[in-house]
């Protein structure tokens, strides 16, 4: 498993934004470390970027942070995002064992700007739905959705000043502790004494160092560890 977060933070106007995705390296298998890979990745050509989380492999050793690169090359040309996100869908659903699909949660976030210069959140999986803070229901295949600016920006013209937040991977721990960090986050660095982080995405990725070495301390499966990786992307 793993945790994946994107934040969009949305200022004056929706398309006054910057767009943050956050990861951890961890890999484990049957609760087990197996490996340290990256997880998240920019879309030069969209102003985007792409992570996955639960299931990290397509096949037996061949693993995510080797396929999503040659796909983004692969599909160089393709824009808007819309159009990206259909054919990410498409190079996935032609690539990833169904046999590995069936037994196990998998998801991909692809968050970027439009064309008209407006976030959207692409959200890719093959999991029907949550039980509570559980995925329950693996397709043998992906679909897709676009949630931010087609659901949870509705109406655009009134999105204002907020910070949209989508997570997934190992959701026991993540809200009652990202929420309070931030808070904290925010306390502190109006205390002349600490230094102001540099941007939202170091920010991101302090909240989540911190987040994995509780999961380093106290877990008894050590599912989340670092390093962690962030990507911040503005208009």
């Amino acid at each position: 498993m793993t945790i994946l977060a994107n934040e969009l933070h949305i200022g004056a106007t929706i398309k006054d934004a910057v767009l943050v995705q956050v990861a951890d390296r961890r890999i484990t298998k049957n609760g087990k470390y197996d490996s340290s890979r990256k997880k998240i990745f920019r879309v030069p050509h969209l102003k985007a970027s792409v992570g996955y989380f639960g299931l990290a492999e397509r096949s037996r050793e061949d693993f995510f942070s080797s396929w999503v690169p040659n796909a983004i090359r692969g599909g160089s040309s393709v824009r808007p995002l819309a159009a990206f996100a259909d054919y990410f869908l498409s190079e996935l659903n032609k690539s990833v064992s169904k046999d590995l699909l069936r037994g196990n949660a998998s998801g991909f976030h692809l968050c970027g700007f439009a064309d008209d210069g407006v976030p959207e959140f692409h959200f890719i999986r093959n999991i029907d739905s949550m039980d509570g803070l559980f995925y329950r229901g693996f397709r043998d295949y992906y679909f897709h959705s676009e949630d931010f600016r087609n659901r949870d920006a509705k109406p655009l013209a009134q999105f204002s000043n907020k910070v949209q937040v989508y997570v997934n991977g190992d959701l026991r721990s993540f809200w009652s502790f990202w929420l309070s960090a931030e808070v904290f986050v925010k306390t502190v660095a109006e205390d002349r004494s600490f230094s102001r982080p540099s941007s939202l995405s170091e920010r991101a990725k302090w909240k989540l160092e911190a987040l994995a070495s509780f999961y380093r301390a106290f877990a008894k499966e050590k599912i989340v560890a670092g390093p962690i990786d962030a990507i911040e992307i503005k208009p």
